[in-house]
């Protein structure tokens, strides 16, 4: 009998020890894991609302305002926009220019990334609310402001230097070392009709040999390799080229500047 009592003394102690083991191995494991979920937890600068490495991806939207359009293109517009936002990724730059009817001047609108609403992160390692507050006020709140008084509120000016506005936004931009090995996107909300003294589609049509010919050609030389190109077109009426062959001359003269993918979304109204 005094040897069953050891015995089952000796067992409970080897269940005890098991135990033990079972919940160091469980506290090691969830020690790892809330180390693996703060390495997640990268901090953001201030002011940009950017990772501190730099941005994951970078989104530029250029908005043509030289020329007013109906106001259902515009509520349209607004629609395509709304998506462009959606599509950034948490991590993600955009950067917002109104494209003025003075040659390579844009106007900036708005410059931040995506800093997450708050969905994204984990309680234990992150304050979701504190997320989605600056969420909000860095990032929501300044573009649905630009939704609401930009997107559409162009005037009547004397050119249309699209080429221009886009050589602008690869030199000061997409050239810039910071986003230089990160996937780009540019939008491009416009009737896509250039007007410059060097070039003017009004005048010369859409004959891509005519603007091959043109000084625009050698003054307008911009190198896009690899950037996504999608198009917001309006179309007016009175011109004399029709839009698809208009798409087209656009979508060549992207081409031979090295974009990967020209996407173009046709706006309802004519304006």
């Amino acid at each position: 009998m005094a040897r069953r009592r050891r015995s089952q003394g000796n067992t409970g102690l080897i269940l005890a020890s098991a135990g033990l083991a079972v919940l160091i191995v469980a506290l090691l494991g969830g020690f790892a894991y809330l180390k693996i979920k703060a390495s997640d937890h990268v901090p953001l600068d201030k002011t940009t609302m950017c990772p501190e490495t730099g941005p994951i991806a970078v989104t530029v939207v250029l908005m043509d305002t030289t020329d007013p359009i109906t106001d259902i293109t515009k509520s349209k517009l607004k629609t395509e926009f709304d998506k462009v936002v959606s599509s950034l990724p948490v991590g993600g730059l955009m950067e917002i220019y109104n494209l003025t009817d003075v040659q390579s001047q844009l106007t900036p609108l708005f410059a931040a990334c995506n800093p997450g609403d708050g969905s994204e992160v984990d309680e234990m390692t992150d304050n979701p609310r504190l997320r989605k507050k600056r969420w909000k006020e860095a990032f929501d709140d300044p573009l649905q402001k630009i939704r609401t008084d930009d997107i559409g509120n162009g005037s009547s000016g004397t050119q249309s230097p699209i080429m221009a506005g886009i050589q602008r936004v690869k030199v000061d931009l997409f050239d810039r070392k910071d986003v230089a090995d990160i996937p780009k996107t540019l939008v491009i909300a416009s009737d896509m009709i250039e007007h410059t003294k060097f070039y003017s589609q009004y005048s010369s049509g859409i004959d891509y040999a005519v603007f091959d010919k043109s000084a625009a050609k050698r003054e307008f030389r911009t190198n896009l390799d690899d950037v996504d190109v999608t198009i917001l077109y309006f179309e007016r009426s009175g011109v004399k080229f029709n839009p698809l062959e208009h798409v087209r001359f656009w979508a060549k003269w992207f081409s031979e500047r090295g974009v990967r993918n020209v996407a173009t979304v046709r706006l309802e109204g004519m304006n």
